[in-house]
């Protein structure tokens, strides 16, 4: 076991989840959400999409496509694209501006500038949920034939969001993402400069309770002999 995780970084005890439906659904929602992480999102796109006749990582069309997806899935989602849900959600003056989630222990400007870490429980296992059917749906497509342009994963793009009654995305949205960007990084300016000075303030009231519990300076006594 401890070879497999050195190597593939899992390991999953397949006889006891097996008839234990409760860690299995929890294995399932962390899968989903690490399947949604965007790196791990479009890696899997550009593999199932590979296998299309035209594919062509440079292509207009393929940019084309790989940037409507995110938003497409988001806006299934919130009724919003990633720009849109920055603007409207980045907030200096909102607890930990608005996000509901980041990297390490301190939010970074690298943190408010993606859509994601806006979204709430609910609409993160929604999206997750999204990201996992339409996937393993392109997945099967491909597989079936039924898949082999880059016209026709537009298509089918429309088709699973169709089928499950979500919000079509028409168009690119009403904001663009350089737009989002300076938004999110000038709240963010707002909001490290407010941390900066309460972290300062914090800092000197710790110094003071400090010096308070010094011992007081002893007090000379009585004259030196001569």
């Amino acid at each position: 076991m401890l070879v497999q995780l050195a190597t593939k970084g899992f390991v999953v005890d397949v006889r006891r989840l097996k008839g234990d439906y409760d860690r299995l659904r929890e294995l399932r929602e962390l899968i989903r959400d690490i399947r949604s992480d965007e790196a791990n999102l479009y890696a899997e796109l550009r593999r199932i999409l590979s296998m299309c006749s035209d594919y062509d990582p440079s292509s207009k069309t393929c940019i084309a496509f790989f940037a409507k997806f995110q938003n497409a899935l988001l806006f299934a989602i919130t009724g919003h694209t990633a720009p849109e849900i920055i603007v409207r959600r980045a907030d200096a003056n909102s607890e930990n501006m608005g996000l509901q989630a980041w990297k390490g222990d301190h939010i970074l400007q690298t943190d408010v500038c993606t859509a994601k870490n806006y979204l709430g429980e609910i609409e993160l296992r929604d999206l997750n949920r999204l990201v996992g059917m339409v996937l393993d749906f392109f997945e099967d497509q491909v597989e079936r034939g039924w898949l082999v342009t880059m016209e026709d994963a537009d298509g089918k793009l429309g088709e699973i969001l169709a089928v499950n009654k979500r919000i079509k995305l028409e168009g690119a949205g009403k904001i663009s993402k350089p737009r989002a960007e300076k938004h999110a990084k000038e709240q963010y300016a707002l909001f490290d400069a407010t941390r900066r000075e309460i972290r300062k303030a914090d800092a000197l009231r710790e110094l003071d309770a400090a010096v308070k519990k010094l011992p007081a300076p002893r007090k000379s006594g009585g004259k030196k002999k001569d």
